[in-house]
């Protein structure tokens, strides 16, 4: 028989770091007690006694291949994006000039991009590429939707894995559970979708 249980102290956490503490399904049997993580957790590798060692294909990271592809999808919409904002811009401006590196308009496609990104992430956890590619933004938090502080700290530190010469999306590589910078700040990761 299965059973939702609230005290957990005999069974390690699914994630390395804890930050993803949801467990699902516990047996009454001690004998057959096995975890198995929610959608928002990877299973780890070293404790084959307690945790599923098997997650299903929903609850899977998408390759990197996929990402990259969503990525570049993302790139083409967030261009079309920037140029129906500038073209705001330009009317506003009546056709003057918009000088090179003004902080105020770089400002302000920066808020466009998090415009675009907090909408589809805490919508509906998908951008467009996100979509096309079949995967989706969780909250580690637990169920429900995404927070806008949680868009804002993923889209702050997306940026700062990208501005380190891309380092805290190759952490990925390196990760025990596959998450990159902005993940673990945001305490949020990504799922294959249906």
């Amino acid at each position: 028989m299965t059973t939702y249980v609230g005290v957990l102290s005999q069974i390690r956490p699914a994630c390395g770091t804890g930050f993803l503490p949801e467990y699902v399904a516990i047996s009454r049997s001690a004998a057959a007690a096995r975890v198995r993580p929610a959608l928002g957790c990877r299973a780890n590798s070293h404790d084959n006694s307690t945790v599923t060692q098997d997650p299903t294909p929903k609850e899977r990271a998408p390759s990197p291949l996929r990402l990259v592809a969503a990525m570049v999808y993302d790139g083409l919409a967030l261009l079309a994006i920037w140029f129906f904002a500038t073209l705001v811009i330009v009317v506003v401006r009546r056709g003057t000039a918009i000088d090179a590196g003004n902080p105020f308009f770089t400002l302000y496609l920066a808020l466009t991009a998090y415009a675009y990104f907090g909408y589809c992430w805490g919508r509906t956890g998908q951008t467009l590429g996100m979509k096309s590619w079949r995967f989706r933004l969780v909250s580690g938090a637990g169920p429900g939707p995404i927070t806008w502080q949680q868009t804002a700290l993923r889209f702050l530190g997306a940026i700062v894995s990208g501005a380190a010469c891309g380092l805290g999306y190759v952490w990925a590589l390196f990760d025990r559970n596959g998450y990159t910078w902005h993940d673990r700040l945001s305490r949020t990761c990504l799922r294959n979708a249906d």
